[in-house]
């Protein structure tokens, strides 16, 4: 029967270890039984539904939420969504669309499509080759291995989590906040989470803005709705410096694997109540069940000492051809190690198969196999 897992993560970052531990407190306040922990150390199962971070060799997990290896610049949603420039290519591809935008009098924003390569600005002046550097090297002979966009000025970045096709919350980008953040800013400022803003990831100075909140989400939902990719993390931003009027920017899509995806302000609770309605109803039944104290796990019925024989190959069982009494005695002692009560087969239990064997050569009729003197 499959499970609802979740695993914490190894993390000496202070945000993503608080994080992971109020999403985990509010994915056990949600399923209590129903949800079962996986130790750190241990891997992931591959069964039922997986929450929490991979990790590399688990990257392809097939039971998770996230989807993985999101090639986002190909969803129709991201691409009729962004109004800047942007393009996919190889490492001498990059280089002309660079010189494109240069003679524009723009500059490039370069990125690898390999999730976190590499990430940096090629200002006008700049080659590809001076900005990469070493890593040069890295993206030769790849096809579509970089993109390549337009550098845009964007402020009041803000982090919507789309869970089954809705946005379930959402917060400013803000590297200062957590889950935690959300009482003290309600507190401090009387007003939520949700319509808090800052001008960039390092700032602390808020800015109020509930229209801006209500015109950013509804541009938010719209992607969603236009995506196949029913969960997903996308991040949107301003270019200009009023949320509620200035022109909205998609920046990108992140896979939406609760537990490895940052939460800054969101509200874990909506994210574990949205993980129910992801739940296949089958495993929506056993997790409902646990959660009860309902036991559905069935016992793994244990072999017992004459099944074990009766199973032996039958050139094992040759070997007791004349000795019947140490197939019991092996059964015996088989049921005595895995603590079975059942009896040991008697001669009659025990079947026999027939096997023609050939005498061994005479020594002096044998092949000669060492080396002639």
């Amino acid at each position: 029967m499959s499970h609802l897992y979740y695993r914490l993560t190894k993390t000496e970052d202070p945000e993503e270890r608080l994080e992971d531990a109020v999403l985990y407190k509010a994915m056990h306040d949600t399923f209590g039984k129903g949800l079962t922990m996986v130790d750190m150390d241990e891997p992931a199962p591959m069964d039922g539904l997986f929450l929490g971070r991979g990790k590399n060799r688990e990257l392809w997990q097939k039971n998770i939420l996230g989807q993985p290896g999101m090639k986002y610049w190909e969803d129709p949603a991201f691409q009729n969504a962004i109004t800047r420039s942007f393009v996919v290519t190889d490492l001498s591809g990059a280089e002309e669309e660079i010189k494109r935008l240069h003679a524009e009098g723009k500059d490039a924003f370069l990125k690898s499509t390999k999730q976190k390569h590499f990430v940096g600005r090629v200002d006008q002046g700049e080659t590809i080759h001076e900005a990469l550097d070493g890593m040069v090297y890295s993206f030769m002979d790849i096809e579509n291995c970089l993109m390549v966009q337009e550098a845009v000025e964007m402020s009041y970045e803000r982090r919507f989590l789309v869970m089954n096709g809705k946005v379930v919350t959402q917060s400013p980008v803000a590297w200062h906040l957590t889950p935690m953040s959300r009482s003290w800013i309600q507190e401090e400022t009387g007003f939520s989470v949700e319509d808090v803003h800052f001008k960039t990831p390092q700032s602390r100075q808020p800015m109020i803005s509930p229209d801006g909140t209500a015109r950013m989400t509804a541009f938010a939902q719209e992607i969603a709705d236009a995506s196949d990719n029913p969960h997903l993390c996308i991040d949107i931003a301003i270019i200009g410096d009023d949320p509620s009027k200035d022109p909205m920017e998609l920046i990108e899509f992140n896979p939406m694997q609760p537990g490895a995806v940052g939460l800054y302000g969101c509200d874990p609770k909506r994210v574990a109540e949205a993980v129910w309605d992801a739940m296949e109803p089958e495993l929506r039944a056993a997790v409902a069940a646990r959660r009860k104290g309902i036991d559905l796990e069935t016992p793994e019925r244990k072999l017992s000492g004459a099944e074990m024989v009766n199973n032996l190959p039958g050139l094992a069982k040759a070997i007791f051809v004349n000795n019947p009494e140490g197939l019991r005695d092996l059964a015996e002692d088989f049921d005595r190690l895995h603590g079975n009560d059942e009896d040991a087969p008697s001669e009659e239990d025990i079947a026999f198969e027939d096997f023609e064997f050939e005498d061994a050569p005479e020594k002096d009729d044998a092949t000669p196999t060492g080396p002639e003197f």
